[in-house]
């Protein structure tokens, strides 16, 4: 068990048209939810990018979504709590790839991945729901 100091989460979206989204996107791992925003491109169609949170943040609002602050929190949440992506909108966003690694390149790195491999992805939103548990 090891204090988690940093969280990064890798979303690609699908190339695919209309499979982008303007709609707020959310992860939750080891008891909270973080809100992922780092410009106004994120979940633009063909959009892969590993947003930073805790040591060496790249999010908008990093002190208010930063692991080390609030509820303390140790890798072994990470089996204990749900796992999930979210986006709360009506639109659809086709989810490609995610990848979530708590405290990467330290020996107590967790790594959690879904919908990784060819032609493998997900809509979320709309009418075909919006949370994906990994």
């Amino acid at each position: 068990m090891a204090p988690i100091t940093r969280i990064e989460v890798g979303l690609r979206t699908s190339n695919h048209a209309g499979a982008g989204t303007i709609g707020p996107v959310y992860v939750g791992v080891c008891r909270r939810e973080f809100g992922i925003n780092n410009s106004d491109l994120d979940f633009t169609p063909g959009h892969d990018f590993t947003y930073v949170f805790g040591e060496g943040a790249n999010v908008i609002d990093a002190a208010d979504n930063d692991p080390r602050t609030l509820l303390p929190m140790v890798t072994n949440d990470a089996t204990q709590f749900p796992r999930y992506i979210r986006q709360e909108s009506s639109d659809a966003w086709d989810l490609e790839e995610i990848g979530i690694t708590l405290n990467p390149g330290q020996p107590s790195q967790v790594m959690l991945n879904a919908l990784v491999g060819p032609n493998q992805h997900l809509v979320l939103g709309g009418t075909t729901g919006k949370v994906l548990y990994l």
